[in-house]
């Protein structure tokens, strides 16, 4: 009987249920896989507000830091060089941004508007540079002729999406109005998160320093600084690679006078904050436009994106990033592409960080259990201290 008892009670009883339980767990999630993916997009739409609010403070934070340590570090109340330093940096960001708003958003709402009202002549011009194309090259009309059908098909299913859509806008203004009460929610949880980063830390600090020894708190400790270092370098570095790809795709369609070099400019800057597809994703609308308004425009713009991100690739980047991530190229890719299937666009832009989380914390792991089972690096064994001295004998 004694026995029984002390089985029900051993470890491995409770960590085979512990298996069970969430094999069965994960069995029922793959099970009900859509109902699950609602659910959590259902949560996440939640607390969206708050999600951002955290994101905006986590990039905000080392400008406050730095002010709060360098510029005002000779306060004798620290508290108030922090209150300080957060003031100044939320001012400076809502500046910053109300001045790009103010100046972008008029001149992208005029370039989309000449778009659409031009689209019929652009069309036009198009088919007619198509049919010279056939009148002097006949062999190919029959491939030209399917080549406009499809066009023109994809044409009318636009304009019927549009027409089928149109009551949809009320509902859109909606959208827009809950989006900017969720961007005042955001911006105040950030200020929030800003004011109390001593106390998030040290709740954290005390949660894990009572749940784990004090080997398991180094070895977290340690994991949590590469960590943001990993994410801090990459978000800073991305998002200032993709400003200056902008910047200087706007200033070269700017002197070769090509039009709507705004509207391009920017959808080229947004797509490249994700790694290795977002040139491309940024590139085929870009050239879709320019094809329309002039067939050269299009042709000069995609040998200056091949060069353009020729040198991103491998002068810009390299500076910003470093060896950063410790990630290979495939590796990258692997990671984009399981990322942009399970969170989209999201997914796509966090992966890389992520995946080069998660390869650090393996590496570490393979490398503490190689180093006990005496193997190095590559997993080779390590010649005893006596072998070695009997083979130097």
């Amino acid at each position: 009987m004694k026995k029984i008892v002390a089985y029900f009670r051993s470890h491995r009883l409770l960590a085979s249920l512990c298996i069970l339980l969430i094999s069965i767990a994960f069995y029922m999630i793959l099970d009900n896989f859509t109902a699950v993916g609602n659910l959590l997009s259902r949560l996440i739409s939640i607390i969206n507000p708050l999600l951002w609010g955290a994101f905006l403070a986590y990039l905000l934070d080392p400008i406050a830091s730095f002010l709060e340590k360098h510029v005002f570090s000779k306060m004798k109340k620290r508290n108030a060089a922090r209150t300080i330093s957060i003031i100044i940096t939320v001012f400076i960001s809502l500046s910053v941004i109300t001045l790009c708003v103010a100046l972008v958003v008029p001149q992208l709402i005029s370039s989309v508007k000449l778009l659409i009202d031009n689209i019929d002549g652009y069309l036009d011009s198009f088919r007619d540079l198509i049919s010279g194309i056939v009148q002097k090259h006949p062999q190919i009309g029959n491939e030209i002729e399917d080549l406009l059908g499809s066009w023109e098909k994809v044409v009318t299913a636009i304009s019927s999406w549009i027409g089928d859509n149109i009551g949809n806008i009320v509902g859109t203004s909606v959208k827009v109005g809950e989006g900017i009460f969720n961007a005042f929610l955001a911006i105040v949880f950030m200020i929030y998160m800003l004011f109390d980063k001593a106390s998030i830390l040290r709740l954290f600090r005390r949660i894990f320093r009572a749940r784990l020894s004090d080997e398991k708190y180094d070895k977290l400790n340690a994991i949590s600084v590469k960590s943001n270092s990993i994410f801090k370098r990459y978000l800073v570095g991305n998002i200032t690679d993709a400003l200056i790809i902008g910047v200087l795709n706007f200033i070269f369609m700017s002197i070769f006078g090509m039009p709507y070099a705004l509207l391009i400019s920017l959808i080229v800057c947004v797509t490249n904050l994700i790694p290795t597809f977002g040139p491309i994703i940024g590139a085929v609308p870009s050239l879709f436009i320019l094809l329309l308004v002039e067939p050269s425009y299009a042709l000069w713009f995609l040998i200056w994106t091949i060069v353009l991100q020729l040198s991103d690739s491998s002068l810009i980047k390299p500076w910003l990033f470093g060896d950063s991530t410790g990630l290979s190229p495939l590796g990258v890719l692997a990671a984009i592409i399981i990322g942009g299937r399970i969170f989209g666009i999201v997914g796509m832009f966090l992966a890389v960080p992520v995946a080069a989380i998660i390869a650090y914390v393996f590496k570490e792991y393979l490398d503490k259990n190689l180093e006990r089972n005496g193997c190095d690096s590559d997993g080779n064994k390590i010649p005893a201290p006596e072998a070695v001295s009997k083979v130097e004998e």
